[in-house]
């Protein structure tokens, strides 16, 4: 199968292909406890990469623009929890559509779907003839500030459109400004380094400028490591005492 043509889109995101427009496909990779929402639409394809933290109100508002929805898939892995039945449900009634769920038994995973509905689970890897999205970096690093810091299942992340109209919409900004990222970070101990990393890596691709002790302090532990990786009993020592001398210098 060919991928020329198609568009790539990234997490908590999502695609749009009119009829009439000049993209084959959607593909978007690095899915894991993530749920892949497609509508296929008279009058265009898309599909939503959720994480579980996107405005429903504004997926059920975006469906809605494009004609009669046909049909509604769902992408899920096969060691799902259960956590998206409610939103399945939400979206299936707005979307008043047959729906489709597809399991894939591999984590992490990728999507491709052509702009007639053509469904593929693939392996986590870019295929060829896809379309890159544009600063893909800077808008997962945007995308896990923005995911970071909001309550669990709160569902009100907006929804970022990162493609329509045949091409590449710009890049999203970061939700809160820098003093309030700041102080959920002195409010959260228990994620200081977490928190840190996901921060850290926001200010290597330029998105924000954290203050000098704390980014002394991301380099020297090399704390960006603690984005994939959860840290060990020894670790979370070093964090309490950080953490501790950080709050000592806001005083």
């Amino acid at each position: 199968m060919s991928f020329e043509g198609y568009v790539e889109v990234g997490q908590d995101a999502a695609a749009i292909i009119e009829r009439k427009g000049d993209a084959e496909g959607i593909f978007t990779d690095k899915i894991g406890p993530c749920l892949i929402e497609i509508f296929l639409c008279v009058n265009a394809t898309i599909l939503v990469h959720d994480s579980g933290q996107l405005r429903i109100s504004q997926i059920e508002k975006l469906i809605k623009r494009y004609g009669t929805i046909r049909q509604v898939i769902f992408v899920r892995s096969n060691d799902y929890d259960g956590r998206h039945d409610e939103r399945m449900n939400n979206l299936i009634k707005a979307a008043g559509a047959k729906n489709r769920v597809m399991i894939s038994k591999l984590v992490p995973f990728a999507v491709a779907c052509s702009k007639d509905g053509a469904v593929r689970i693939l392996p986590n890897s870019m295929p060829e003839g896809v379309k890159w999205l544009p600063n893909s970096a800077q808008r997962q690093a945007t995308c896990e500030v923005n995911n970071l810091f909001i309550e669990k299942n709160a569902q009100n992340l907006a929804l970022d459109i990162q493609y329509v109209n045949g091409e590449f919409c710009p890049p999203r900004s970061i939700d809160r400004s820098l003093p309030e990222l700041l102080d959920m970070v002195k409010n959260q101990p228990r994620f200081f380094f977490m928190n840190l990393a996901v921060l850290g890596e926001a200010q290597d691709l330029g998105l924000l400028k954290l203050p000098e002790y704390l980014l002394a302090l991301y380099k020297r532990h090399n704390v960006g490591r603690f984005r994939l990786s959860p840290l060990t009993s020894e670790e979370q020592s070093v964090e309490s005492e950080e953490y501790k001398a950080y709050i000592r210098t806001l005083i």
